[in-house]
């Protein structure tokens, strides 16, 4: 599994016999001067170079990202990305119901659901899952799927000892857990420890934690999500942690602040949580890219895993989102999370 932390070729053949036909691979090289967008759909390979610098991409990525976190007006950066990110392939992936997308660069930190075209999302038309890269893609691939979601692990609120710091709504999703599993295991204020996450995540198929989360940029294995200390731990569950963990989840939720921002590192490899869960043994994870709404992510979290018994994890998110968006016009309250591995 060494390949899930650095970046190796893989054929396109190999490709090829892991990417269905209803889904359609879309990888993204940022250049100097260019996007290149390759298209992989039902078994034919494409490739379009849009000219745009990679600062001018840059500066739109970063406009867009920040007026989603601070709610402020997001339609004209929306166009603009969509036009040089998705128009020039949308004739090949138009009726494809599920989008891979393969970021490059700064596109990693990008939610490609909230790119609208005419006022209509991207998310209305695909669901949506992303790869750090098609190696990982093709790794994932062949790991033997996980069981049917029967055992569910939830995680939430911590006791910081600071009321500040408290998430009642996070509770209240994970106390909700047992609506669609009824046999969930859940723990929240005292009961939510490090400890408690280490010593049971394995064994669970579907893992929430609902908890702050603090990215490091200088040291992103530091990146840490808060859990209650004990006698055992600090408290602190850290991405380098997480990459000791032996799990095969087949869902990992992390409802917590940025929990999926990343370092991109020049070799474009992804450090950070979500490549520390996919490394530990999970088939996806679920990460935010900027900080979350607690109610608007309580309402998502409950429309997702009603949905899961009857779609993949990809639709299962995108029917959630819609169901967001439905009251939530503004992306930034259903577009913050992002599916990271298989859908």
């Amino acid at each position: 599994l060494s390949d899930l932390l650095s970046v190796e070729p893989v054929s396109l053949e190999e490709l090829r016999a892991h990417l269905p036909p209803s889904t359609a691979l879309v990888a993204y090289l940022v250049t100097p001067g260019a996007v290149v967008i390759w298209t992989l759909v039902r078994g034919e390979l494409d490739v379009v170079r849009v000219a745009v610098s990679r600062e001018e991409l840059t500066a739109l990525v970063v406009e867009f990202q920040q007026n989603l976190q601070r709610i402020g007006p997001v339609a004209e950066a929306s166009e603009a990305l969509y036009q040089i990110l998705v128009a020039p392939v949308a004739q090949r992936i138009s009726g494809i119901p599920t989008l891979c997308l393969v970021p490059h660069g700064i596109l990693h930190n990008l939610s490609f659901a909230a790119l609208a075209s005419g006022g209509r999302y991207l998310i209305e038309d695909h669901a949506i899952f992303v790869v750090p890269s098609a190696t990982v893609y093709a790794l994932l691939s062949e790991r033997p799927p996980p069981p049917r979601i029967e055992r569910v692990l939830g995680v939430g609120n911590p006791d910081l000892g600071d009321p500040a710091f408290d998430l009642p709504f996070a509770q209240k999703e994970v106390l909700n857990l047992r609506r669609p599993f009824p046999t969930a295991e859940v723990f929240v204020r005292e009961g939510a420890t490090e400890t408690l996450v280490k010593r049971r995540a394995p064994g669970h198929e579907l893992i929430h934690l609902a908890c702050h989360g603090f990215f490091d940029p200088r040291n992103p294995l530091d990146s840490k999500l808060k859990l209650r200390p004990d006698d055992a731990n600090d408290g602190d569950l850290t991405a380098r942690e997480i990459f000791g963990l032996d799990l095969g989840a087949s869902l990992v939720t992390l409802s917590a602040c940025q929990s999926g921002v990343s370092k991109i590192t020049r070799g474009d490899e992804i450090i950070g949580f979500t490549r520390a869960f996919l490394y530990a043994g999970t088939q996806s994870v679920l990460v935010s890219l900027w900080r979350v709404n607690d109610v608007t992510t309580a309402i998502l979290v409950k429309h997702l895993y009603r949905n899961l018994g009857r779609f993949d994890k990809a639709e299962s998110l995108r029917r959630a989102q819609l169901a967001v968006k439905a009251y939530h016009p503004h992306p930034t309250y259903w577009a913050p999370f992002i599916l990271v591995g298989l859908p």
